[in-house]
């Protein structure tokens, strides 16, 4: 069975494309020509970045579609801590579990989280790009590193969908143009 809607796009196109690319090494798909294991070209085509990275796992690991879904729900996990990092940053965290539950069962996470898609790596790195962007707002100054992560967040962001690459710009101006430290103090 799997997501309604979704088993399509996940099974017959990221998932056998990126089969072929760790069987074959390379492919033509959509006029574009995909190779694994990652290069520098395949970062700067957004449209077949997600085959080749899920390419290069299976080509690491197996391939096998259980790997792809294993990697996708590896990448949840790893944005709910950071999304438990966030809520401790704004001192939002008098309620760390059920804010947690709260995040886990939003539809996109339940539906998308486990399956061969790029959702979860978008919202992951979304999560990524707003907790340096906070974090530097909070302490309202410009700390260099942090900075760095938020731009290379954001531009991983962007690889996965065309639309988080526009998206992406707003959010890094809007932390540079909008202090957080008087929202962060709502008495939790």
């Amino acid at each position: 069975s799997g997501t309604y809607g979704a088993e399509n796009d996940a099974n017959y196109s990221f998932h056998l494309a990126a089969q072929e690319l760790a069987l074959r090494g390379e492919l033509v798909y959509r006029s574009s020509s995909l190779s694994v294991p990652l290069s520098l070209d395949s970062f700067l085509k957004i449209r077949t970045f997600y085959y080749e990275l899920l390419g290069s796992l299976y080509q690491w690991f197996g391939s096998s579609l259980l790997i792809g879904e294993q990697f996708s729900i590896l990448v949840f996990a790893l944005s709910c801590i950071v999304f438990l990092k966030i809520t401790r940053r704004l001192e939002l965290e008098k309620y760390p579990a059920l804010s947690l539950a709260v995040f886990g069962v939003l539809p996109t996470m339940v539906l998308f989280g486990s399956i061969t898609l790029r959702e979860s790596y978008q919202i992951f790195f979304f999560m990524l790009t707003f907790y340096f962007g906070v974090k530097i707002s909070v302490d309202e100054k410009l700390n260099i590193p942090c900075f760095f992560l938020m731009i290379m967040s954001a531009f991983l962001m962007g690889l996965f969908h065309r639309a988080l690459a526009f998206y992406s710009v707003f959010m890094i101006f809007l932390f540079m143009v909008w202090p957080l430290r008087s929202l962060s103090r709502f008495g939790n």
